[in-house]
């Protein structure tokens, strides 16, 4: 389901940008961190999609992506910059 894999890469960006920003109180980094790690183990354990669906590629690839984000992330890589991201959608209002 692609909007599934947009929300999802969403909060994991959103993830990593918050346990990765300069202004982030300690404990905040300390409970994104937390929760990547968990995240890391979860997608290590299960390489398939939730529900028993089967994998499609673009399952697969969503996965791949996370996982290396997220090991890039702890093995130093923190610069959100590197990390792909959609255009800005502009607000209709001013």
């Amino acid at each position: 389901d692609p909007l599934r894999r947009v929300a999802q890469r969403a909060a994991l960006d959103g993830l990593l940008d918050l346990a990765a920003h300069d202004d982030t109180p300690a404990e905040v980094r300390a409970i994104a961190e937390a929760r990547l790690s968990a995240l890391l183990l979860q997608l290590e354990r299960n390489r398939q999609p939730r529900r028993g669906e089967p994998a499609t590629e673009a399952d697969r690839a969503h996965l791949a992506l996370a996982r290396r984000d997220i090991t890039a992330y702890f093995e130093g890589e923190r610069d959100a910059s590197r990390r792909p991201r959609p255009a800005p959608v502009p607000l209709p209002w001013p």
